[in-house]
């Protein structure tokens, strides 16, 4: 018997440029291994071992150019097919979703504490994801398409909610929702100008008390600014200078006195902010007080915070003294 004319190996090296299974069809059944060091099999088991310098590539159906829609490599590159692949981990699935069933993702930023953003849309949508602030706390910056929900911690004593712009002016626009008991060490949560669709609120305290939350007085304000002809306080000795605030009852105070400093002052007094306002025009007593002659009034607050008596005053250095309370469910 004569030898073989067509040996597959010389020594230990393959002749031919792939031994292959009988049934083999590229991409499809069989197995083949290559005269490169490349091959190809329906499925493999690699036991204890590890790949360097590989690639991984995943196909949705029969290898073929436009339905890579996996790969794991090293280094960029194109697979046989014409599909180009990049360096790491990408996912090239045309539904762009990835899904994560019963499990959670979890980014580490580099270095420790450092930022980290996704982008969405090519970059047309940014979600960044903050490093801690206060300990105990994490927060919802406000960005486009932002759904994370802002926590407090369990050690965390005081948050101030405050508005993109200044927090400080009545009216000012930021929302808190609030979710079962307090999460804080002693209670106390301080709002500060929150708005709803439906509400302005006003700079306040709230204290969480047994089976309730209850606000707390805010701090008095003075008027920014006063008509022409008046100034704060009596023209003469000792009074409380007019100053304005909400009570815990939910009641507008204005309280104290201005006097006149001309015999033309101005018909608005001051002018009440926006959230301090009636909706309709209030009328509380009040009096005025001229050489030591005390005069019965009237102070009136109109539906544009508008703050006035109602008779005019023509003499210079007369007090008028106010001490009003209007209910907050009245109040834009």
């Amino acid at each position: 018997m004569g030898g073989f004319t067509n040996p597959v190996f010389g020594g230990n090296v393959l002749i031919r440029p792939a031994v292959r299974s009988p049934n083999y069809v590229a991409g499809s059944t069989g197995w083949s291994i290559n005269r490169d060091g490349s091959a190809e099999f329906n499925n493999i088991v690699i036991r204890n071992g590890t790949t360097q310098g590989g690639v991984s590539l995943y196909y949705n159906g029969t290898p073929a150019l436009g339905n890579l829609i996996l790969s794991i490599a090293a280094a960029a590159g194109t697979d046989p097919f014409g599909n180009a692949y990049a360096a790491g981990l990408t996912l090239y699935d045309p539904t762009g979703t990835i899904n994560l069933d019963g499990t959670a993702a979890t980014w580490n930023a580099t270095p420790s504490g450092a930022g980290i953003q996704v982008a969405v849309g090519g970059g047309s949508v940014l979600m960044q994801f903050s490093p801690t602030v206060v300990s105990g706390v994490t927060w919802n910056n406000g960005a486009t398409g932002a759904t994370t929900q802002s926590r407090l911690g369990t050690n965390t004593p005081l948050v101030f909610i405050e508005s993109p712009t200044n927090s400080a002016t009545p009216g000012a626009t930021a929302t808190l929702s609030l979710y079962g008991g307090p999460q804080t060490s002693n209670g106390d949560v301080l709002s500060e100008a929150i708005v709803d669709a439906a509400r302005t609120w006003i700079n306040s305290n709230a204290a969480w008390v047994t089976g309730a939350w209850t606000k707390l007085n805010e701090a008095w304000q003075t008027p920014a600014s006063l008509g022409t002809g008046w100034a704060a306080g009596p023209s003469g000795g000792t009074v409380q200078p007019l100053q304005f605030r909400t009570d815990a009852m939910d009641n507008l105070v204005i309280d104290g006195a201005v006097h006149t400093t001309s015999t033309t002052p101005a018909a608005t007094i001051f002018t009440l902010p926006t959230g301090y306002r009636p909706k309709v025009t209030r009328r509380s007593p009040g009096v005025s007080n001229s050489g030591g002659t005390a005069t019965a009034r009237y102070a009136e607050i109109n539906s544009n915070g508008n703050v006035s008596i109602n008779a005019n005053i023509a003499t210079a250095s007369t007090d008028v003294y106010f001490e009003v309370s209007v209910p907050l469910g009245n109040i834009t």
